[in-house]
């Protein structure tokens, strides 16, 4: 009976480990998470959390998502303390598969203790809360934002995570007013500002202010005005042509601002970084697969960024090409080569449908429809597609048993990937989770430095 494990961490997590099959997995978390005695002392020594990883991979991979949630909602139930402290690694897959469904209070759900708790782990709340922006959340996003923005503003953290947040309320309430103005005829662009107070919008100086509203409500300028303020102050007229942008493609492809927003984002980080002196808005396929590749992040928790990027980078050529900022040679060789990204992203499997928002937009007018529709269907086909793979052990679902072998073979291919991720390399004899500590403290490795 599980109870005899519950009273040994070493036989539960071997127990666990012996289990070959998701069904009886499942069973034996779901009896888990159930029994009251169950503690968060009991959890990290036993690797519980080890374990759900293996199962939660298999549930996603053989798309068994009722009973993911169920599971997650026994210990969100039954195990509140457990749930508090390990709800990021419970809900992020529930909120991915809920947003491609497209069953918002279930989203909402699947975020709730993030909103609760943005300080468990800002490197895991800013991507998801980016997914949700991407979605087109725009109401929620900003609800979050305010409710979020002083908490992230005073943690410790590197670099300005507050700054995302200011930065979605901003497009979110960008859209809110041009829809009134449409409407209205008028811009209240002092109600506009006021309502962005609270996110230190200091850098909004009186011509800022001016220079944003006036490309709302007014014809886009002329092709050599353009050119001409942007050999001045290239950075500058870049910004204000945002919004110029995102009202393009609200108008064109109905596609919401702060969607439009990250996609002119993306893109102008990638013209600062490699302009080198050439040609306003340049791109080449080097560089931009470069780019494409660096934005994922660290663990790939990233990856709406590089689907944004690619697949939103024709529309930012398409709009570039119809205010003559680019020539007809320029705007197909750009379309080329993002073509060429666009390709390799139908072929992204699980990580395409879990960045599924794309499937909400209007296929740019530069791109063949076909393609677009392409990368929809394989979305569909991978979201859907019950994929099977081997039962291993613990150490070998990581490939912690052939983690040498693996990486010679990385080095080997180095000269043919464009980025390598570099792992440390293993020297020593592998040492088991419940072998003494080679530090010599006298614990076992996985209370000491396995830490």
């Amino acid at each position: 009976m599980i109870v005899d494990f519950l009273t040994d961490p070493d036989l539960w997590f071997e127990k666990a480990n012996e289990i070959k099959s998701t069904d009886d997995l499942l069973h034996f978390f779901n009896t888990t998470f159930l029994d009251k005695n169950l503690t968060l002392d009991f959890m990290e020594a036993a690797g519980v959390m080890d374990m759900f990883f293996i199962l939660s991979d298999h549930l996603v991979a053989e798309k068994r998502f009722k009973e993911y949630l169920e599971l997650r909602n026994i210990v969100k139930d039954e195990q509140k303390e457990i749930y508090k402290k390990n709800f990021i690694y419970f809900d992020t897959a529930i909120l991915q598969y809920a947003l491609y469904i497209g069953n918002e209070t279930l989203a909402q759900d699947a975020f709730e203790q993030f909103e609760l708790d943005p300080d468990r782990d800002i490197d895991v709340y800013l991507p998801n809360l980016r997914l949700i922006a991407l979605y087109g959340k725009s109401e929620w996003v900003e609800e979050i934002c305010f409710k979020n923005y002083d908490t992230i503003k005073n943690g410790r953290y590197y670099g300005e995570p507050a700054l995302e947040l200011a930065k979605y309320a901003l497009l979110h309430r960008t859209e809110v007013e041009y829809l009134k103005f449409k409407e209205k005829g008028t811009f209240d662009d002092d109600a506009f500002f006021k309502h962005l107070e609270r996110f230190d919008f200091d850098q909004f100086e009186a011509k800022d202010k001016e220079d944003l509203v006036n490309v709302l409500i007014k014809p886009i300028a002329d092709a050599s005005i353009l050119k001409k303020e942007y050999d001045v102050d290239g950075y500058n007229t870049t910004r204000i042509l945002a919004n110029s942008f995102m009202r393009y493609a609200y108008e064109e492809k109905k596609m919401p601002f702060i969607v439009s927003g990250i996609v002119w984002e993306l893109m102008s980080d990638y013209w600062l970084k490699n302009d080198n002196g050439k040609k306003p808005f340049h791109l080449d396929e080097k560089s931009f697969d470069k780019q494409a590749m660096t934005i994922k992040g660290f663990f790939n928790n990233y990856f709406c960024n590089t689907i944004a990027l690619v697949l939103g980078g024709t529309y930012v050529y398409d709009f570039l090409y119809q205010i003559g900022l680019i020539t007809e040679i320029e705007h197909k060789k750009a379309i080329k080569e993002i073509g060429t990204l666009v390709v390799v992203t139908q072929n992204l499997g699980q990580k395409l449908w879990k960045n599924g928002f794309f499937r909400n937009w209007q296929s740019a007018d530069g791109v063949d429809s076909l393609e677009f529709l392409k990368v929809i269907e394989n979305a569909d086909i991978s979201f859907n597609k019950i994929e099977e793979f081997e039962y291993k052990s613990h150490d070998e679902h990581y490939g912690l048993d052939n983690i040498d072998e693996k990486i010679s073979k990385a080095l080997e291919k180095r000269t043919q990937i464009a980025h390598t991720n570099y792992v440390p390399v293993r020297t020593e004899p592998k040492i088991g989770r419940n072998d003494p500590c080679t530090c010599g403290s006298g614990k076992k490795y996985k209370k000491c430095c396995g830490t």
